[in-house]
């Protein structure tokens, strides 16, 4: 009688969680070279914030929703790829950082390609 509500009750408790871990983890700076496994990661990294940035930033599906300070990007149905999972991007234009997190849901791990989404946006080469 338990266990039908059980698992879906775990399950929830679980990504909760997860989601409060990773909305109190800090920013790290983005590496050099891309990551082999990061846990819990949001990166912070400079950003000129000119027109070639925020041309590559909708190229890549953000749209600006606060004052252009802030850019979300939305999740495609069905994929899982980090170039289709929600993003948030928080610019600091006073400083020229950047902040790049997940949207709503915490990214447990990456292994590098959230690292690659942030050098897409700096408009750096990738290593």
């Amino acid at each position: 009688m338990y266990g039908v509500w059980l698992i879906p009750t775990v399950a929830a408790a679980a990504v909760a969680l997860i989601s409060v871990a990773y909305k109190r983890s800090p920013f790290r700076a983005l590496p050099e070279r891309k990551p082999q496994l990061v846990f819990f990661p949001k990166y912070v990294f400079p950003l000129d914030c000119d027109e070639a940035a925020e041309a590559r930033l909708l190229a890549l599906g953000f749209k600006p929703v606060i004052g252009g300070e802030v850019f979300l990007r939305s999740f495609r149905l069905g994929d899982f790829s980090a170039s289709a999972i929600q993003l948030k991007l928080t610019i600091d234009r006073s400083s020229g950082e950047a902040r790049l997190g997940s949207r709503i849901f915490a990214i447990l791990v990456d292994v590098g390609n959230l690292w690659i989404v942030a050098q897409q946006i700096r408009g750096a080469r990738p290593i």
